[in-house]
């Protein structure tokens, strides 16, 4: 009872914000090969079948986004803006053609479905050839092309014109401000020795210091995230990079109100400590399109307060990859045998919410129930004091960290159909079979 009035109190008008992040398209995807080889070589996959959606370890391939685009063309009818955040494509293409016509292809695809503005976000593959001994000259460039193939020019000329300078930009509606940058400067593998690559650090601090004196408040969205990836174990960004952007949103924490961010394909979070352990910048980490890390394809849509930026709530959609290339198989036994019969299709559905899965495990970890209500009704869920909440939740709470934990991967249980086969099967042949349908 007490949840529900909880979350009246917050069903305020929010700005509804969708993240679409790493679909790594890969239009040279195979059906029949084997992840194991190579995903754009057929012929691998067992005898008789495909997987026509895609398959883990694999990019996003055209079936499945044509799904995600029928997905948007519901769940976006209601969404102020959209972004869509690299790695857009898988890369690996032999032609600097071939690499164009693919992150073009894909921007059509997706814009199709979502309602209002795409804004990119630049993350690695979209640049061609560029390593450590790439010149600005060759960065910028790139970052020209692809404000011409994402659309970008035909959006906003002023986002534009920013764009070209280095590929990061802002936009502006109310008291409410979108920081996007280029974390593809800052890729360790790129190993940059200046201090401030193409200025984006100057231009982050310009636009902080506009909106503390202004009375705005930023939602920063960057492709790589700060500090360490949970996949990895390592800095993914290079570390004098995120050690200044981390300097930079604590020096205007009043004034940053959360950090949305992709790169790992994994649903978590992070708090960035400014002064003490009562404040602080929530990073969000985004669900991935692409299945290439052993997780299911997930979106996420944000609900953020115009008068804050605060993040009130938000919703997630994800994509069971394994039981759309099962359906497939049973639409084919409907079509040869059952003709007539409405067939299985294949959808997005509803993953969670964020203030009904986790609600009340915050609300346990907050002492002071008052300010719970204050802070609900006012700041939304995703605001530091709660997220820290959770963050304590997650430690102390076996039960919490096991939703947690099935969300990362956006309910790919990859050890699941291992388990189905091997609890029935009793030749080796029989379990490979198994794995091979079921996958």
């Amino acid at each position: 009872m007490f949840l529900v009035v909880l979350l009246s109190l917050v069903a305020v008008r929010a700005y509804t914000v969708t993240f679409i992040a790493d679909p790594h398209y890969d239009p040279l995807y195979k059906e029949d090969s084997n992840p194991n080889e190579s995903c754009r070589t057929g012929g691998g996959a067992a005898p008789n079948i495909t997987y026509p959606y895609g398959q883990y370890r694999c990019g996003a391939v055209d079936k499945a986004l044509d799904v995600l685009v029928n997905a948007l063309r519901q769940t976006t009818k209601t969404s102020n803006i959209s972004f869509m955040i690299g790695d857009v494509i898988l890369g690996k293409h032999t032609t600097r053609e071939e690499h164009d016509q693919a992150i073009e292809a894909l921007y059509n695809k997706v814009c199709s479905g979502v309602a209002g503005p795409l804004y990119p976000v630049l993350g690695n593959t979209e640049f061609y050839g560029i390593g450590q001994s790439s010149t600005n000259e060759e960065i910028l460039s790139q970052i020209k092309k692809l404000a011409e193939l994402t659309g970008l020019e035909n959006i906003s000329s002023t986002a534009y014109k920013q764009f070209l300078k280095g590929g990061y930009y802002s936009i502006r509606d109310g008291r409410l401000k979108f920081l996007v940058l280029n974390t593809g400067l800052y890729n360790a593998l790129q190993k940059r020795t200046e201090d401030d690559p193409l200025g984006q650090l100057a231009f982050v601090r310009a636009e902080l210091e506009d909106c503390r004196k202004s009375k705005c408040r930023v939602a920063i969205i960057q492709h790589i995230p700060l500090m360490m990836s949970t996949y990895t174990g390592a800095y993914t960004m290079q570390q004098r990079y995120s050690d200044a952007l981390r300097h930079l949103y604590c020096e205007y924490y009043d004034v940053v109100a959360n950090i949305h961010a992709a790169e790992d394909h994994r649903d978590e979070f992070k708090l960035i400590y400014c002064q003490d352990n009562n404040s602080g910048i929530p990073l969000f980490m985004l669900p991935a399109i692409s299945p290439n890390r052993y997780n299911n394809p997930g979106y996420r849509q944000v609900e953020l307060s115009p008068k804050t930026g605060n993040l009130m709530d938000y919703v997630q959609y994800y994509l069971d990859l394994g039981l759309a290339n099962i359906k497939t198989r049973t639409e084919n036994v409907y079509t040869r045998h059952r003709t007539g019969h409405n067939a299985p299709t294949v959808n997005y559905s509803l993953e969670y919410r964020f203030s009904d899965e986790y609600g009340p495990s915050i609300m346990r970890h907050l002492d002071d129930q008052k300010l719970i209500v204050a802070t609900m009704k006012t700041e939304g869920w995703g605001t530091y004091v709660p997220m820290r909440a959770l963050y304590i939740a997650l430690q102390n709470d076996p039960g919490v960290w096991s939703v947690f934990h099935s969300h990362m991967s956006s309910l790919c249980y990859d050890k699941k159909i291992s388990f189905i086969c091997a609890a029935r099967a009793i030749t080796i042949e029989s379990y490979k079979s198994c794995l091979a349908k079921l996958q």
